[in-house]
């Protein structure tokens, strides 16, 4: 199984097993899982194909993985195009699958693997293994136990699957995920046979753009590009391609390259050359050809030195657009303040405005701090009960006032003609005329009422019925 599921700091991580990645990261084991699942699906649904014997290779020299042709397995037709075995060769290119392609001993993932493909490459027969590597225990099953053959593990519509990309959650077809030794491949070994041309022979390893990252044949680990091949249009530029053989061979007015890459950049720029049908400079050209090559490398020189001063351009242009967006912040956030102390000065208004409601009040006393801070908080969350409530004081207000009630007990207009508890009852029994148009089953909401604007006549009223 290529993923394993770790347990870091409380969470539960995917992880690639051969490299330590993470794909994933969880708050439960059980989502994990299923991550670990719907990773592992397509693998489970992988179709098994026969590819290259490794019996009798000479360790190191490409090897054909899947012939191009029509073959049968049951019912079904596998119609290996060219445009078929291209797309798994993009795909491998791009990264997917996202962990090595391993190769185990007949499919067995629980024996371990014996060696990994590293790269690929495609030629008008097939598509080939250019680069790989076999553990002790793989070389010895070819040349000891009779693995003389390898089957591959695809991934691909021809048999209703797909390759779900971890990263992105995107659906691919036509995928490589793996591949195992084998005594018997499906093809048979006639259409696998090993590619026998000479060490030079050269592999056209991709498309256009796909083998040079970038449109270089050359970019180091830490990003570091040389030599670029394909031009804007995104197609092999035969300026540059001249530009890059001079720079690989004793150099061309100051434009050298002698890094550790160098033999392959060569065997990239050949295969390029042969894949557009062209011959490399001084292998076959006539001295008028080279003639026109050196003016080709003069021309990419111009073109390059074009290129820097876009590259100026861009860097101006990105270094602009940074200061306007930090004026941008700036505005903003000067926004902010200006739309909090506008506020701020809003709600102190409104304050100043309820204190003049509360005090308008005639017959009825209220703790004014209290009755702000209240209709604030009701207008601020549930306007329409704020409203309510007003409604509720200015109604017992004229009521109170029109049954000669004074204020609360205890206010400078306290009552002097009648108790508190008679007080009371004269204000929930106007309250209910008033209010409820005399509906007696009304008088329990109207005490309520009442009750919350005099707190201190209610308590009076149940001391006087207990």
């Amino acid at each position: 199984m290529p993923w394993d599921i770790k347990r870091d700091d409380g969470k539960y991580l995917v992880v690639e097993s051969d490299t330590g990645k993470i794909v994933g990261t969880h708050d439960t084991e059980e989502d994990a899982r299923k991550q670990l699942a719907a990773l592992n699906i397509n693998v489970r649904h992988s179709i098994l194909l026969a590819f290259e014997p490794f019996a009798t290779m000479e360790y190191g020299k490409p090897i054909k993985l899947l012939p191009m042709g029509t073959f049968y397995r049951g019912k079904r037709v596998l119609d290996l195009t060219r445009d078929r075995l291209q797309a798994m060769l993009d795909n491998f290119k791009r990264g997917l699958p996202r962990y090595r392609v391993g190769i185990n001993l007949n499919h067995k993932e629980e024996t371990g693997k014996v060696g990994d493909i590293l790269d690929l490459g495609l030629l008008e027969d097939g598509l080939y293994a250019t680069r790989y590597e076999l553990s002790d225990r793989g070389r010895t099953a070819v040349e000891e136990e009779g693995y003389d053959a390898a089957s591959a593990e695809v991934v691909w519509s021809l048999n209703g699957s797909t390759y779900q990309d971890p990263e992105t959650g995107k659906e691919y077809d036509n995928v490589l995920v793996g591949a195992a030794l084998t005594p018997r491949p499906f093809f048979g070994h006639k259409h696998v046979a090993l590619f026998s041309a000479d060490a030079d022979a050269e592999v056209y390893d991709g498309g256009d753009v796909e083998e040079f990252k970038g449109g270089y044949l050359v970019v180091e680990e830490d990003g570091t590009e040389h030599l670029p091949v394909i031009g804007d249009d995104g197609k092999p530029d035969r300026r540059l391609m001249g530009a890059a053989w001079a720079a690989l061979h004793g150099g061309y007015r100051g434009n050298k390259y002698e890094g550790p890459k160098k033999q392959e950049a060569i065997r990239k720029l050949k295969a390029l050359y042969k894949r557009l049908g062209a011959t490399p400079p001084g292998e076959g050209e006539s001295s008028d050809k080279e003639a026109a090559m050196a003016e080709d490398v003069q021309k990419a020189e111009e073109f390059a030195a074009k290129l820097q001063e876009k590259d100026a351009e861009i860097e101006r242009l990105t270094a602009e657009a940074a200061a306007a967006a930090e004026k941008l912040t700036a505005a903003s956030e000067k926004l902010t303040v200006v739309e909090a102390e506008r506020a701020a000065e809003k709600r102190s208004k409104r304050v100043e405005e309820l204190k003049a409601e509360a005090l308008a009040y005639e017959s009825i006393s209220l703790d004014t701090d209290r009755y702000v801070a209240s209709i604030l908080s009701l207008e601020e969350k549930a306007p329409d009960e704020a409203s309510w409530v007003k409604e509720q004081f200015a109604a017992l207000d004229k009521i109170a006032k029109a049954a000669g009630v004074t204020r609360e007990i205890g206010s400078d207009r306290e009552g002097e003609d009648q108790p508190p508890a008679e007080q009371f009852i004269t204000l929930v029994s106007a309250m209910v005329t008033e209010k409820f148009g005399g509906d007696q089953s009304k008088w329990s909401e109207a005490m309520a009422v009442v009750g919350a604007s005099h707190p201190q006549l209610a308590e009076a009223y149940a001391a006087a019925v207990r």
